[in-house]
């Protein structure tokens, strides 16, 4: 199979936990070459200092919760 390039945008709101096994399920499993934008939407559980550890993924921490909706578009562009 031939690897091609692919982005994975994903939106968190307070599971920091929850998104270090995603990301490391990702690393585990995908067979692409692949970049990961995470957007934090205002998480007041540690996820932006995670974030910031974490030179591999291209990330935004928004500090006011701004719903799914924008989230999701935020973690688009």
């Amino acid at each position: 199979m031939n690897k091609s390039n692919l982005s994975i945008a994903i939106c968190a709101f307070s599971a920091v936990e929850y998104t270090k096994l995603l990301i490391d399920s990702i690393r585990r499993h995908s067979k692409f070459d692949h970049e990961v934008v995470l957007y934090s939407d205002g998480s007041t559980d540690g996820t932006a200092a995670w974030l910031k550890s974490r030179a591999d993924l291209k990330w935004v921490h928004n500090r006011k919760n701004s719903g799914i909706c924008t989230a999701m578009n935020q973690a688009a562009r």
